[in-house]
This record gives C-alpha cells, sequence and structure tokens, in this order.
C-alpha cells in the first residue's frame, strides 16, 4: 500500500519563499480546517504497513491549481526520495 501525505500542505524541508510568510486564502484555511480531523490518517496507514510519501509544499496553498505542474514535479520528487530510502521495496505493496 503507498499513501501520499498532503493533508496539512505536506512535510517540511523544502526551499521556501522569500519574504515574509504569507497569509493563507480564505480558501485554503477553510480547507485546512475541515481536514485537522484526518490528522491521524498517516499514523493509520503506516500502523497498516503503508509506505507514505509526504511532499514538500513548496510555498503551494491549496487552492493554486495555477501550480499543477510544480506540485506534480514535488511528488514526483518526494516519490524518488522513497524508492531510494526503500531500495524500491515497500511492504505490503506486492512491488520490489
Amino acid at each position: 500500500m503507498l499513501a501520499v501525505n498532503i493533508a496539512m500542505g505536506g512535510g517540511g524541508g523544502g526551499p521556501r519563499r522569500a519574504g515574509p510568510p504569507r497569509t493563507p486564502p480564505l480558501g485554503d484555511t477553510m480547507l485546512r480546517t475541515m481536514m485537522i480531523g484526518s490528522g491521524g490518517a498517516v499514523e493509520t496507514a503506516l500502523a497498516q504497513g503503508a509506505a507514505v510519501i509526504t511532499p514538500p509544499p513548496m510555498g503551494v496553498g491549496l487552492l493554486e491549481f495555477h501550480q499543477l505542474d510544480l506540485i506534480v514535479e514535488t511528488g514526483r520528487m518526494a516519490a524518488r526520495q522513497l524508492l531510494e530510502e526503500t531500495g524500491g521495496s515497500f511492504p505490503g505493496t506486492g512491488w520490489g
């Protein structure tokens, strides 16, 4: 099983925007508030033997669909990192 953690903007570690922190738009804030209840989803996935990919947020908000190419590329980078860390073997997936 493979899961992708994007619920709260992914993990840290990615490049950050220069300048002061931006205030998220109201839509972002509302979506994040609704997703708080799924906070245990990563722990549940890990407990069930899933490999979890957590792409860095790269400063992209939840509703910034115009940055789809950047979002897809960060997901690919996170997947490549997981492949390197695990040697391509994911328990419970039948892969590797």
